[in-house]
């Protein structure tokens, strides 16, 4: 498994990638390319092809008109020797005989018969092919006529016929009696010949013809092959010693009989069939040359790809004069298999030219994958925590760019980390101050029956200069919420002092003196003031303060609002803002406060909040404003909606329209509910 694993890694790598998409894209071209050729150099050998063929054609045309004009011509001149037409006119072979013995030895692939005026024989050539026997006339007549159809009255003309079970083709030339009056000569018989279909081709010269065609042009396509082709024959199993025939030559007689010059068995060694049975055109046929036959009757001169037996063959048909029909066959498989050599060659050398490029890029990409591995190297490093790195190179192109980055920011995080490190003390100190600070904050807010109490304290540093405190003494309850100057640890520590001095005080005019509500809450507004005032002058640290008390017995709400944002009594009939009845505290000494009162009755609410809360800030820097708390507090259900849940759907739409902004300022909502008790 690791090993797969190893190789596939491998392959993944930038140099194999290159390598790989290179031959994508090379296989498509080569392929396309190949197709074009192939197509092309089909076409270009169908064109010569046709001209070979014809020229072919025409030679064997030519060579079966030369022979059937000589025969004719000897014919006519043997039906004037004188020996033979005093045979013909006693109807005696001794005049014959020996004529025949020299004309079997001129002759020696036809069957020559002298026959009398009736149709009887006379004389024959003794050749061994047609297995006469011995002479005697009533046995070579029932010899000789196995076809019941032949007759016996003479016929000069061209044709098929049957001897002794063996096809011939025959011909006969009439013999004329010896007067010497022109007008008184009367036929006395005829001469005749019968050639076996087989030795056509040895009798005409077109064997020979045949033979010397076929052997020059395998010769030319095989011979002095290259060890590349002979590899190429091997491999596709194309052995030049079995090829024994490239083109064929077929002749059918207008009466319907078919002749093959080279023979049956060359021409249908495929054939389940006996060759006798492709004598006649209705024969052939019905055993599968049906393709042959039509193209046989097809126009004159017609070039085409015809099938026989599984073969293709480019054929070529023409006549000859208005005794025959012939065809000329190329076997295209030899000069397809050649044109698929040249393909097998051109394959081999984009093959080779692949494995070239192949290794050409794969160094090539070296040059790169190398580089961005060591780059990858330093980098792992960084990733865990070893920043000492430093990439000596001396490249100026993108690569030596990347180092440049490596180096750099290597050197970036060295320097962070001192820096974090140096500031170790300062953030643990930062951490124990935003925890003392939370420890400032009531953890749990007092619980009534006859009020709901709703707080949100959210700083923009880790610790704040805001704060809001509840204290709930006998039947009322005290609501503290408060906005220290700027931000930061200064105010932060005002911000404790200051909550320190207001809860301590608040607690002690409470207990000492048991004093009204509204002088309770001026005596701590004005003690911790003037503390501030006058102790910490120097500083100008100074904090707005909306300090309230509600009783429940009453249905009353005292306040002070020292310089802070003015809180909304939010009632079943409408808003209304509370007034402001003092300056911010700390900054002048014996400044004056007073107490307002208000009834706040069971379903009223009273909702303040610091600056935070309407100076946030959008993305644009847009503040949300006093009009869109407004729009906010009245969207909401008053009479059914909880403390709680007015604070959470407020805050919410003021935490979505700061959005991706950085928080402005520090953000403190405190929210009072009364109930009817129940």
């Amino acid at each position: 498994m690791k090993k797969w694993t190893d190789i596939k890694k491998k392959f993944s790598s930038i140099r194999w990638q290159i390598t790989l998409r290179s031959w994508l894209v090379l296989i498509p071209c080569f392929v396309i390319s190949n197709g074009i050729i192939y197509a092309n150099g089909k076409m270009v050998i169908e064109k010569h092809l046709k001209e070979r063929i014809a020229v072919t054609s025409e030679l064997f045309n030519f060579s079966i008109q030369e022979w059937q004009e000589e025969s004719d011509n000897l014919l006519e001149i043997i039906s004037k020797v004188e020996s033979i037409q005093l045979a013909a006119e006693k109807q005696d072979r001794s005049y014959s005989s020996g004529f025949f013995k020299n004309l079997n030895n001129l002759s020696k692939y036809k069957l020559w018969m002298l026959r009398s005026k009736n149709g009887e024989i006379i004389d024959y050539t003794d050749n061994p092919n047609y297995n006469l026997g011995s002479f005697n006339r009533g046995v070579i007549k029932n010899k000789i006529f196995r076809d019941k159809n032949i007759s016996k009255q003479l016929s000069f003309s061209f044709k098929k016929s049957i001897i002794n079970g063996i096809n011939c083709m025959e011909s006969s030339e009439p013999i004329f009696s010896r007067s010497i009056n022109k007008n008184k000569k009367a036929i006395v018989g005829s001469i005749s010949y019968c050639l076996d279909d087989k030795n056509l081709g040895l009798d005409s010269g077109l064997d020979t013809l045949y033979k010397t065609l076929n052997s020059e042009l395998i010769n030319r396509i095989f011979g002095n092959i290259s060890p590349l082709r002979r590899f190429y024959e091997h491999l596709f199993n194309m052995d030049p010693n079995r090829i024994k025939t490239i083109t064929k030559f077929v002749i059918i007689s207008k009466n319907g009989h078919i002749y093959f010059p080279n023979g049956h068995e060359i021409m249908f060694k495929n054939a389940n069939h006996p060759s006798k049975n492709y004598t006649t055109i209705e024969a052939a046929r019905k055993n599968g040359l049906h393709e042959l036959i039509d193209f046989v009757k097809g126009p004159n001169g017609n070039f085409k790809q015809i099938q026989i037996y599984g073969t293709e063959y480019y054929a070529h048909n023409s006549s000859l004069g208005k005794t025959w029909e012939s065809v000329t066959l190329i076997k295209s498989q030899v000069f397809l298999k050649g044109l698929g050599y040249i393909l097998f060659c051109l394959i081999i050398l984009q093959i080779f030219t692949m494995l070239i490029i192949g290794i050409c890029l794969n160094l090539q990409a070296r040059q790169i994958s190398d580089p961005i591995d060591i780059a990858r190297l330093n980098i792992k490093q960084i990733s865990k925590g070893i920043f000492d790195i430093n990439i000596t190179h001396n490249r100026y192109d993108e690569i030596g760019e990347l180092y440049n980055d490596i180096n750099l920011t290597a050197e970036q995080l060295r320097k962070f980390i001192k820096k974090i490190t140096e500031n170790a003390v300062t953030t643990r100190q930062l951490e124990i101050a935003t925890k003392i600070q939370g420890s400032f904050l009531v953890e749990n807010l007092p619980e009534s029956n006859f009020y709901e109490l709703a707080a949100l304290f959210n700083p923009a540093y880790e610790i704040g200069a805001d704060w809001y405190d509840a204290i709930s003494i006998n039947d009322q309850v005290y609501l503290i919420i408060a906005d220290v100057c700027d931000k930061g640890i200064a105010s932060a520590l005002f911000m404790s002092v200051f909550r320190t001095l207001i809860r301590y005080t608040l607690l002690k005019y409470y207990s000492d003196l048991n004093s009204k509500c509204d002088e309770i809450l001026v005596d701590v507004i004005s003690s911790v003031n003037n503390y501030m005032a006058i102790t910490h002058e120097s500083a100008t640290m100074f904090a707005t303060v909306f300090i309230a008390s509600y009783s429940h017995k009453n249905n009353s709400l005292s306040y002070v609002c020292a310089g802070h944002e003015l809180p909304i009594i939010i009632r079943s009939d409408g808003l209304e803002y509370l007034k402001s009845t003092g300056p911010a505290i700390g900054l002048f000494p014996e400044a004056k406060f007073k107490v307002n009162e208000i009834g706040f009755y069971s379903g009223d609410v009273l909702f303040s909040y610091t600056d935070g809360l309407t100076d946030a800030r959008s993305p644009i820097n847009i503040s949300w404003g006093i009009h869109n708390l407004e729009e906010a507090i009245n969207a909401e259900n008053h009479s059914s909606c909880s403390a709680q849940d007015l604070l959470t759907n407020i805050a919410n739409k003021a935490t979505k329209h700061i959005d991706t902004a950085e928080q402005f300022d520090d953000l403190t909502i405190l929210v009072l509910k009364a109930k009817d008790g129940k």
